[in-house]
């Protein structure tokens, strides 16, 4: 899949514009004070280069854009902050089947904003269609305020995720609680438990990563968005007491599958145990029957293999009576 570049750059007389190719980055971006951002999806390792001779960045950072899975940081360079973030595919039922976080690495000073990722991100996505809609607006307010409505864009999917597994796990519970309880459910309720653990290790550590962002710990960010991206960070603690709660639940159907699963097999212990109650009685006439003994009705009378089957039969009846005053049928 070849790489896609789309980058706007805003001039210092507030002219705007798109650009789509490094050739035309690098002109636009060489006029003096210009600010951009770039975005670049699913890049080689050639396009980081190239973007390199256009806006100098970290060599261990550019290699970490490409590799690995690394856990959600931010690291302060000499003129730059990189960061490392995640976001989610999904953001409704009919859009969850591919929900697994996607990486999304930033270059970010207070001249140029640069998003690498190797997925679609629908939250960059829609920040590019906001950007092509007006370009020579776009960046007025620098590459800060575009970070931060990435970032917000990629807190509210995780809200729209952890909602989804939320009914998911209702569906779950409702199913829990039948009669016939299905034994694939404990497994679905087992992934289920690992997908919302790993998105609540992702939203806590995001939200360690936006905190500094928040607290003026970086002299990057304008203080008109430093409460903005605390606001983020408060959604990002939502997320993950809601994910609590999840787990709460899981563990609810859980417990009710092994409740429903011991209650089954009660049920079928206790059938198998009358009908072996009523049989043992039936078992000990036919036995005593059987004996070659003179004292038991003839087996030369017809008449005496019927009446042995109407005493089991009695038996039979009278336990089953019995049984149902008792209420154990």
């Amino acid at each position: 899949m070849p790489a896609m570049l789309e980058a706007f750059v805003r001039h210092p007389d507030g002219t705007g514009e798109s650009v789509n190719s490094f050739a035309d980055l690098a002109r636009a971006y060489a006029v003096p004070d210009s600010i951009a951002w770039v975005d670049l999806e699913s890049p080689t390792e050639q396009d980081l280069a190239d973007i390199n001779r256009i806006i100098p960045l970290d060599d261990d950072a550019r290699v970490d854009c490409l590799e690995g899975a690394q856990r959600p940081r931010i690291d302060e360079f000499e003129d730059c902050l990189f960061l490392v973030l995640y976001g989610m595919r999904g953001t409704d039922l009919e859009d969850c089947d591919d929900i697994h976080p996607r990486k999304l690495a930033a270059f970010f000073s207070p001249r140029f904003l640069v998003t690498i990722h190797r997925q679609v991100m629908p939250s960059v996505s829609e920040e590019r269609e906001r950007a092509r809609k007006h370009p020579e607006q776009y960046l007025a307010e620098g590459p800060d305020d575009v970070l931060y409505r990435i970032v917000h864009r990629m807190v509210d999917r995780f809200m729209n995720v952890a909602e989804w597994y939320e009914t998911a796990i209702e569906v779950l519970e409702d199913r829990s609680l039948a009669d016939d309880v299905d034994r694939k459910l404990l497994g679905e309720a087992s992934d289920l438990r690992s997908a919302v653990l790993e998105m609540r290790h992702l939203a806590v550590a995001q939200r360690e990563l936006i905190r500094p962002l928040a607290d003026g710990d970086f002299d990057y960010i304008e203080c008109d968005l430093r409460p903005h991206f605390s606001h983020v960070a408060d959604e990002l603690s939502q997320v993950v007491e809601l994910i609590d709660s999840l787990r709460e639940q899981i563990a609810g159907v859980r417990d009710n599958y092994r409740t429903s699963i011991a209650q089954r097999t009660n049920d079928i212990m206790q059938t198998l145990t009358i009908f072996a109650t009523i049989m043992l009685p039936m078992s000990l006439v036919a036995g005593i029957y059987g004996m070659n003994l003179p004292i038991w009705p003839s087996p030369e009378r017809p008449a005496s293999f019927w009446v042995v089957l109407g005493v089991m039969g009695a038996i039979a009846v009278v336990m089953l009576t019995f049984f149902r005053r008792k209420r154990w049928l």
